[in-house]
């Protein structure tokens, strides 16, 4: 766990999880085991993560220059194993994860999408940057 890592004091945190920097996660929400959080994500409150999700990843954008950019995502979210999140290529365009939804496993939500508010995305569904949901 990162040193500038802000964790509130009711999150659970799983074996073999890594919390990368310029993380946020907030009361209530449970990293299972494996889990990994690279870097510059913000997590709200009373979500899940399973085990092997991977959120703050480089985006796959030939045009991201390493810049920091974010991700964030909301409350009461369920986030099956397997999942990938990337970071947002820009930095006045972060990747969103609303409030109430279930990525089942292995989904991938891509740099820059906004995911809205109770969205069920299904196993191995691929969130493109084109497919951005707003409710």
């Amino acid at each position: 766990i990162s040193k500038d890592a802000i964790i509130a004091n009711s999150v659970k945190i799983g074996a073999n999880s890594f919390i990368g920097e310029n993380v946020q996660i907030d009361e209530g929400t449970i990293i299972d085991n494996n889990v990994t959080i690279i870097k510059n994500t913000k997590i709200g409150k009373n979500n899940h993560i399973y085990p092997n999700v991977v959120i703050g990843g480089d985006p796959q954008d030939f045009k991201f220059k390493d810049e920091i950019t974010n991700i964030i995502i909301g409350d009461n979210n369920l986030i099956r194993e397997f999942c990938t999140i990337h970071l947002s290529s820009k930095p006045d365009d972060p990747t969103i994860v609303g409030s109430n939804c279930l990525l089942m496993v292995g989904s991938h939500i891509a740099h820059n999408c906004k995911i809205g508010n109770k969205i069920i995305i299904t196993n191995y569904i691929i969130f493109l940057d084109c497919f951005n949901v707003e409710i």
